[in-house]
């Protein structure tokens, strides 16, 4: 099977189809697929955090609850949850 012995950013074949069609300035290198947004949010963490650093992430009141075994377990990213009260987490003013 071609899409194991390829890697965890997808087949060759697929990433350049998707360099193709998004536009000839992507290379294949430059794609990752992944099999859901958990295993994307994993790979991020691990490629964005050092996992001797006891880095952590602020997560916003409620929120997803596999990010605990996504970016605490497998990253070893400390989580530190936000809560917001009655403000729309999304609004412009909780960025002010």
């Amino acid at each position: 099977m071609s899409c194991v012995r390829e890697g965890y950013t997808g087949m060759v074949r697929s990433r350049g189809a998707m360099a193709t069609q998004l536009d000839t300035h992507f290379n294949p290198e430059d794609i990752t697929f992944a099999a859901g947004v958990s295993y994307l949010n994993e790979a991020s963490a691990l490629i964005l955090f050092d996992p001797d650093q006891n880095d952590a992430i602020m997560l916003g009141r409620p929120v997803y609850g596999v990010f605990a075994r996504n970016l605490a377990v497998e990253a070893n990213i400390n989580l530190e949850y936000v809560s917001f009260g009655d403000t729309d987490q999304s609004s412009q003013s909780t960025c002010g």
